[in-house]
């Protein structure tokens, strides 16, 4: 809820677009952020976009038809992504916007449409609550939030609504072309499974049933088998998380945690069967 409390509030403030044109837009490198994108030919960069929201750190216009300016802008979140996806349910009833999807080259993202109006000099959101038809508005602008290894940015593209077509097609291909590392992991599984938003959640109880079903074999192991055998078969659960370190999907990150949760409780009450005192096993005699 706090994510979408920021997403939202975020795509509500949105910078005027009275500021002069002064430079012509460059390929676009943020080492500090970790990110680098094109920006198409004939947007400029305005040379301040945060006078009036700091977390607007790059805002690029082009005039595209007489009396009309698209804007590209990014924004900065402030706190990293975690990897949970937006449902329709979560959306208030009273947006305006629609929720849709972007990729972003293997990750699918989440990503609103949020119609907009001119109000003097600046073109912004209505307040949800008291807006009126979604059809009255003549602007419309494009979000998506990317989960950045550093941080979560916020890329948008607003111009007029009768060019909506052509607004989401340069949304696309600003997302697709934005490179940057991601502290995402990908998935194996087909997409349908995989956008699902509550895979992330089957993945973490699936990891619990198998450490607490390891953790039941090991205990019946350890009462029929000789002492250090429990210790081994914990060493060697921890092989295959070792050699799951390095990959990058979320399946595999999954078995990795659960594995080496299991190895790692696994040499506990390995160590503990080993250095625990002998009780010699007490026989009957035949009376």
């Amino acid at each position: 809820m706090r994510k979408l409390v920021t997403t939202i509030a975020l795509l509500l403030g949105v910078a005027p677009l009275w500021m002069n044109e002064r430079a012509h837009a460059e390929p676009l490198v943020d080492s500090n952020l970790g990110f680098s994108m094109t920006i198409p030919d004939g947007f400029v960069r305005d040379p301040a976009p945060a006078d009036d929201n700091p977390s607007f750190i790059y805002l690029f216009r082009r005039r595209s038809y007489p009396g009309e300016q698209t804007a590209i802008s990014i924004r900065r979140m402030h706190c990293k992504l975690d990897q949970t996806r937006l449902t329709a349910e979560q959306i208030p009833s009273t947006f305006k916007g629609r929720l849709i999807a972007v990729q972003w080259h293997s990750l699918e993202l989440d990503a609103l449409e949020v119609p907009m109006q001119r109000r003097g000099n600046a073109i912004v959101s209505d307040d949800p609550v008291n807006a009126a038809d979604a059809a009255e508005y003549d602007y419309i602008s494009y979000n998506a939030e990317i989960p950045l290894a550093s941080e979560g940015i916020i890329v948008g593209v607003r111009g007029q609504r009768e060019h909506a077509k052509e607004l989401h097609a340069l949304f696309d291909q600003l997302v697709a072309g934005l490179d940057g590392k991601t502290n995402w992991y990908v998935s194996v599984a087909p997409g349908t499974l995989a956008n699902w938003p509550q895979y992330g959640t089957t993945l973490l109880v699936i990891e619990v049933l198998v450490v607490l079903a390891g953790l039941a074999g090991l205990s019946a192991l350890r009462k029929h088998s000789r002492r250090g055998v429990v210790l081994l078969v914990a060493a060697f659960i921890l092989v295959p998380s070792c050699a799951l370190l390095t990959n990058q999907t979320r399946e595999g990150r999954a078995a990795c945690y659960a594995f080496g949760s299991l190895g790692g409780l696994g040499l506990l009450f390995g160590l503990y069967d080993v250095t625990r005192p002998y009780k010699p096993r007490e026989t009957k005699t035949p009376t």
